[in-house]
């Protein structure tokens, strides 16, 4: 990260503080759904993933 700006082309995706903070956002949401997923199909006795589909149930149209 100390010399990001001075060598911009050392990794197409980290181009910009933007895009690299994009990159790795995107990243880590891919974890946290894949972990959700994974809770919610092999621990359906978890409690929070209960509360969390109910609330989701509450705040969806149908």
């Amino acid at each position: 990260m100390a010399n990001f700006r001075v060598y911009p082309d050392k990794n197409n995706y980290s181009s910009s503080p933007a895009g690299r903070k994009i990159f790795v956002g995107m990243v880590l949401a891919g974890i946290a759904g894949h972990w959700l997923l994974y809770r919610n199909h092999y621990s359906r006795q978890d409690r929070f993933s209960t509360v969390l589909a109910r609330w989701m149930s509450k705040r969806s149209d149908y």
